[in-house]
């Protein structure tokens, strides 16, 4: 079985969300041995990946774990976020849902937090 990759979606803003998003990419990664895993947040999900929330050390393990945290650009600048507010080894891209689609068009499994 080739390996799994899997792309989280988190556009919601709630701590609760967040600590969701958090566990469930978590799980995913300890479920399923040598497993891809990316998590974009944009909206008002993007309160995780700049520690806002509450979760910084969450997002700081989760990038220590090898899972790609990816922050969207429109987002940033809609809110006057700048890359330097961003948890270390948290990546932007243009635009969240348009990575989102690229990955699915590559073949990623999509979960929407």
């Amino acid at each position: 079985m080739p390996e799994a990759r899997v792309v989280f979606q988190l556009a919601d803003g709630r701590p609760e969300d967040h600590e969701t998003a958090v566990r469930n990419v978590r799980n995913a990664v300890a479920d399923l041995p040598g497993a891809s895993a990316c998590l974009v947040a944009h909206g008002p999900g993007l309160g995780l990946v700049t520690g806002r929330t509450g979760f910084a050390d969450d997002v700081d393990q989760l990038v220590k774990d090898g899972v790609e945290v990816l922050a969207c650009r429109n987002t940033m600048a809609r809110l006057g976020i700048a890359e330097d507010e961003l948890r270390p080894g948290v990546a932007t891209v243009p635009a969240g849902i348009g990575e989102i689609v690229r990955r699915q068009q590559e073949g990623w499994a999509y979960v929407r937090i």
